[in-house]
């Protein structure tokens, strides 16, 4: 109700983005435009169920949107602040609860995934172009 008096409360989050949650994650050449984008990836380590994440960039923060699906398995390449937050977020049975924000694409991948992730060419926008696109523009 609050978007229609024009009023975002995803913009309003607490900034809880870390820089450790990248590796070399800066945007050289191009930003990821506001808006919705999406992953699924099938896992072997997941009995072989897709795990599927939404994600909005707002202002440059890369949000991970609840109701996402977080793999409860850990595997090589998973960030110790990445790790640190799915140990905080809420989760139940396998779904995100709440919002996380990020400072890179690749963040949030690794977050739903459990391992390591390019978030660049996992997160996919509307035409299931990966975002990497922008950085090329």
């Amino acid at each position: 109700m609050l978007d229609v008096l024009g009023l975002d409360l995803i913009t309003y989050m607490q900034d809880d983005s870390d820089d450790d949650d990248q590796t070399d994650d800066t945007i050289s050449g191009g930003i990821v435009p506001d808006g919705l984008y999406y992953m699924a990836r099938k896992l072997k380590c997941w009995n072989n169920k897709v795990a599927k994440g939404k994600m909005q960039v707002i202002n440059g923060k890369f949000v991970l949107l609840k109701g996402s699906d977080v793999c409860p398995n850990e595997g090589k390449g998973l960030f110790d602040a990445v790790r640190i937050k799915r140990e905080s977020a809420s989760i139940i049975d396998g779904v995100l609860q709440e919002d996380i924000v990020f400072a890179s694409p690749t963040g949030p991948a690794v977050f739903v995934l459990g391992c390591s992730a390019n978030g660049w060419v996992t997160w996919k926008n509307d035409n299931e172009e990966p975002i990497d696109i922008y950085r090329k523009h």
